[in-house]
């Protein structure tokens, strides 16, 4: 499965069966599509609704129920308390995108 989200700035994140997120300029999806590991037989996420015309013509289906499109905090929280209890060290961010802060000393 794909997950193809809007990241806004005319870009896209997209994660392919649990692989680590990428960002891409909207306009390269074909680009990305044709690059990607394995060919996923389905595309979710609200980027895949907006660009359900790439993802068809690459030969992935976009589902047509919206519930297969957005975030479901109660399944995402099922899903967290069943995942085995580590140490909140462990837990990090996942950073896909750079900075949009600019340091003081590269200012000007």
């Amino acid at each position: 499965m794909l997950v193809v989200q809007d990241a806004r700035r005319r870009e896209l994140f997209l994660t392919l069966d649990g692989d680590a997120p990428q960002v891409i300029p909207a306009a390269d999806l074909d680009a990305a599509l044709a690059a990607l590991s394995a060919a996923p037989a389905v595309a979710v996420g609200d980027g895949a609704i907006t660009h359900r015309d790439q993802l068809e013509a690459a030969g992935i289906e976009v589902p047509a129920d919206p519930r297969w499109h957005a975030v479901d905090g109660l399944a995402l929280a099922r899903s967290g308390a069943a995942m085995p209890v580590g140490s909140p060290a462990d837990v990090r961010p996942v950073y896909v995108r750079g900075a949009d802060a600019i340091p003081t000393s590269q200012r000007r």
